[in-house]
């Protein structure tokens, strides 16, 4: 089966102008085919397809992240990993403005940027979060698993491509609305509601399963048996 009836195959059940988009900016047949596959299992898995990007200057952009990426590889020699990227799109990031992982099993990066914190971005702003994420990925394909996200290898990535390795973004974030759920620990010794521990919804859940910790503030030990509840008043909006 040719790749174009692979393509007409999965334009039943996608929109038909992801396909346009593909052919009009050159990409080859497969690489299109191979996007439209992997939307379409996202969907099927429930996640849907992560085709949410800002709304202006979407091709311009498409190719200053290309060359930034293309550029990150090139100063730290491995020109061959600059191919192997895929750039996503996620509408829910409104504190971090970008994210990187490395499969080690594929050989391939991917990198997700924020669309509400993207605009809002200057172009070197801009330029060093792509960089920044692109040497996480260089770093994994690189040296494997590292303890240290932001450690000694990272750095020198990014002193390689001339960029202060900074962790952290000065983007506004102002009306953004972030909601973060958080769960009161009844069992705290503090008395005062105000004042009692709380955890995160990923420490809640993993308590659920089994999982034993201690609290770093008030050194109560917590486990599935644990009395927590949901803090109604979590959801805040960052100023």
């Amino acid at each position: 089966m040719c790749d174009g009836h692979r393509i007409d195959h999965f334009r039943r059940f996608r929109n038909p102008v992801l396909v346009w988009f593909h052919y009009r900016h050159n990409q080859t047949r497969s690489e299109a085919w191979q996007t439209e596959a992997a939307d379409f299992q996202r969907r099927r898995r429930g996640f849907g397809p992560v085709i949410a990007r800002p709304k202006e200057n979407i091709v311009e952009d498409r190719h200053k992240i290309r060359e930034w990426i293309r550029f990150a590889c090139e100063r730290n020699d491995v020109t061959e990993l600059a191919q192997a990227f895929s750039v996503e799109w996620n509408p829910r990031f409104t504190l971090r403005l970008g994210d990187a992982h490395y499969s080690p099993t594929s050989m391939r990066g991917r990198i997700r940027l924020s669309v509400p914190l993207w605009p809002r971005a200057s172009t070197e702003v801009r330029m060093e979060t792509v960089v920044h994420e692109t040497c996480h990925v260089i770093v994994g394909y690189k040296h494997g698993f590292v303890s240290r996200p932001h450690g000694a290898e990272w750095k020198q990535a990014m002193q390689n491509c001339g960029v202060n390795p900074i962790r952290l973004h000065s983007v506004d974030r102002t009306g953004l609305i972030r909601r973060r759920r958080l769960f009161i620990l009844r069992d705290c010794p503090n008395e005062d509601i105000e004042r009692k521990c709380r955890c995160t919804t990923r420490e809640f859940n993993l308590l659920r399963k089994g999982t034993q910790m201690w609290c770093k503030l008030c050194g109560l030990h917590l486990n599935q048996n644990s009395s927590i509840e949901e803090d109604r008043r979590a959801g805040t909006v960052a100023s």
